[in-house]
């Protein structure tokens, strides 16, 4: 007595005599199955046929997960584009050279550039801030991350002070390939911190003055 379900769609609507079912397994785990049929429906399946069937549904198995794995891929992919795109931080990918290649909108607006990309990184620092940056690429090129405050100049806007953290990246023979960096506008930090200073500085001298 067959233990296949008769009320199944498939079997009722095909009708077959004769069918062979094998099961697609892909790392250990069973996703579905692959029924054959035989025609003429008197006929037998030879064992060759079962190993056909069997090998048929390996490889299909294989394609399924291959192609559930390009998909989570795929979906993986565009979540990191719209996290790099729509990011309240900017984000900073340069070379060994320094030449950025690629930014994100949030660092374009930082810079008060429309394009960042091809761009060498001294475009948007002044010398001293040049000299800070220097030491940041040396640490990342000693394979240290490094955290630096900079003034990025902009011919559109005031200096926005900003803090970079950055990491360096290498390729497979561990040679310097450049550095990814996070960059944080702390302009309403710096202007809190000077307004502080100002206050305390007009406090000191309402007490001498107080005292004289």
């Amino acid at each position: 007595e067959s233990n296949l379900n008769k009320n199944n769609p498939m079997l009722q609507l095909l009708k077959p005599k004769v069918i062979i079912v094998a099961p697609l397994t892909s790392r250990g785990t069973v996703t579905g199955d692959i029924l054959a049929d035989r025609l003429p429906q008197d006929g037998i399946f030879t064992e060759s046929d079962k190993d056909f069937i069997v090998s048929f549904a390996n490889q299909i198995a294989i394609a399924l997960d291959n192609a559930e794995l390009i998909r989570q891929k795929e979906e993986s992919e565009q979540h990191l584009r719209n996290m790099f795109e729509n990011a309240q931080v900017g984000i900073l990918k340069i070379d060994d050279l320094n030449i950025v290649r690629a930014a994100n909108p949030r660092m374009k607006v930082l810079c008060g550039a429309d394009s960042l990309v091809g761009r060498h990184v001294y475009d948007f620092l002044d010398s001293e801030n040049q000299m800070k940056f220097q030491q940041i690429i040396a640490r990342n090129r000693a394979g240290n991350p490094s955290q630096e405050e900079l003034e990025i100049q902009s011919k559109k806007k005031p200096p926005v002070s900003v803090l970079m953290s950055s990491v360096p990246t290498f390729d497979e023979t561990g040679k310097y390939t450049g550095s990814e960096a996070i960059v944080t506008d702390i302009s309403d930090n710096k202007k809190m911190q000077r307004q502080l200073i100002q206050s305390q500085k007009m406090d000191a001298i309402g007490k001498l003055a107080g005292g004289i």
